[in-house]
């Protein structure tokens, strides 16, 4: 009897064995990587997630100041001048002084140059302004230029106090808040969250706002040494980067055609800084016009030059954009001629 001989696999068929194996274990690998990169982005969600709301001392102050201009703006009601900026509009601007000269109600509605410019322009609309408004934006050229939605003030901001905001955003952006989390913040957070503390006695507090959303704790004499210092070495802004500025106009733009929707009226002014020569090298003078050419775009009256926001360290408190009491009251002299035409009771 003759035994059959074995049936051998060419090499082709052992070449397709092989790379059936070979995307076999590809696939398995892939999967594992996946699932294990899903339960991690699962853990950190959770982890941001869960302190989110808990109070940290380093976000009390723009918590603070933001609800007491909200009840402010409520009780002036409509029409009322309005500035939305940063701290320059903070501590540059005297919304009691404009009142006065001009018999218009005032709300100084700046906070924090540090939050985004996306949330300060968020904010006014949800708590500051209604039909019959206007606003003023002497916004810093940091929210110009910067893409600032992940500064760590924002974020600190955000998961403390407005959490909320998460859900008005894009998913995009959802996503970056969530990766923005330090390890630090998270920890600081979940401190937060067991052991609240008091606001330091050494940092800004609500309680020095007026009745107008001034703040009214600038006077040069009353600083601390460090306060001093601070200001001894400032330096002037330096433009660098303003080609990113497409993604803030398009904010800007945004914010405009509201405005026009809800009929509250809209100027823009420059912001109050350290004076210095960067201000007049050629990149500056090319972001000037550009910022110049956008509001002329969208009409919207620019109010003076960038020259009346720049200040000398005789003006400044305890930074580059904060004026003291006396720098405050010089820059609001300065603008209410310029604001009285568009401001009719």
């Amino acid at each position: 009897m003759i035994t059959p001989r074995p049936v051998s696999r060419t090499d082709s068929e052992l070449a397709t064995s092989r790379q059936n194996m070979s995307d076999a274990r590809f696939f398995h690998y892939l999967m594992s990587l996946a699932i294990t990169v899903v339960i991690c982005w699962g853990i950190w969600s959770a982890l941001v997630w869960g302190q989110a709301g808990a109070p940290t001392v380093t976000s009390q102050w723009i918590g603070d100041i933001y609800a007491k201009k909200t009840e402010i703006a409520k009780e002036l009601g409509s029409p009322k001048l309005v500035i939305v900026a940063g701290s320059n509009g903070l501590f540059g601007f005297s919304c009691q002084q404009i009142n006065a000269a001009l018999d218009y109600s005032c709300l100084n509605g700046a906070t924090q140059g540090g939050l985004s410019l996306s949330y300060l322009l968020w904010r006014a609309q949800q708590d500051f302004l209604a039909p019959g408004d206007t606003v003023l934006l002497p916004l810093e050229y940091e929210l110009y230029i910067l893409r600032s939605r992940l500064r760590p003030t924002f974020l600190d901001f955000l998961w403390s106090r407005d959490p909320g905001y998460f859900w008005t955003v894009s998913s995009l952006t959802q996503l970056e808040m969530l990766m923005g989390v330090s390890t630090e913040r998270l920890k600081a957070g979940w401190r937060a969250k067991f052991k609240p503390k008091k606001l330091q006695k050494d940092r800004y507090s609500s309680k020095t706002l007026n009745q107008f959303g001034d703040e009214t704790n600038n006077v040069a004499d009353a600083r601390r040494p460090e306060q001093i210092a601070r200001v001894e070495n400032s330096e002037p802004f330096e433009f660098t980067g303003s080609e990113s500025l497409h993604s803030n106009f398009r904010t800007l733009e945004s914010f405009i055609q509201w405005c026009q929707q809800h009929q509250i009226q809209i100027l823009t002014t420059w912001p109050n800084i350290l004076e210095g020569d960067t201000y007049a090298k050629p990149e500056a003078q090319r972001f000037f016009e550009r910022v110049q050419a956008f509001y002329q775009d969208n009409n919207v009256p620019v109010i003076g030059s960038p020259r009346d926001g720049q200040r000398p360290k005789k003006d400044l408190f305890d930074t580059r954009h904060h004026l003291n009491s006396m720098g405050q009251q010089a820059r609001t002299v300065q603008i209410i001629p310029q604001l009285k035409p568009y401001l009719k009771n």
